[in-house]
């Protein structure tokens, strides 16, 4: 489906425009092959495709602890419900996290310097934990 939907998009990007593609790879190892078609896919259509193994809540976790245990969805969801017990799917936690995002910054980098160091490929189900997240939140605060 995300393939599809990606070959059907009809961006017109202007020259400073960046589009992503943000997804998670849950602990799925079919997922490997989709994220490679869609990076490929991606690449044609000036997307940036960005991954968190296994998902997004590692980047929320980040703003609160370091880790690099494999975890799947839900040990993630429970982790960060550790430090921010009201998390639930779907809502703002930006003005909670906000102070934060340095420290977030930092530990993602340090998490996928890790995880390459262990010979896995950024954006792979088994780069688990790791988020790019990081890098669009780099691009927006440089761009004020």
């Amino acid at each position: 489906m995300l393939i599809k939907e990606i070959d059907e998009l009809n961006l017109h990007l202007q020259e400073d425009d960046v589009a992503y593609c943000i997804f998670d790879t849950d602990v799925d190892s079919n997922k490997n092959k989709i994220i490679k078609e869609a990076i490929q896919l991606a690449k044609k259509n000036h997307i940036k495709i960005i991954t968190s193994s296994p998902c997004i809540e590692v980047w929320f976790l980040l703003h609160y602890a370091y880790t690099t245990a494999n975890m799947n969805n839900e040990e993630v969801i429970k982790s960060l419900k550790k430090y921010y017990p009201k998390y639930e799917k779907n809502i703002n936690i930006y003005p909670d996290v906000v102070k934060k995002i340095a420290l977030a910054i930092n530990r993602a980098k340090k998490l996928e310097k890790y995880q390459i160091d262990n010979n896995q490929t950024i954006g792979t189900v088994e780069a688990n934990p790791n988020t790019e997240v990081y890098k669009i939140v780099e691009y927006l605060m440089k761009k004020g």
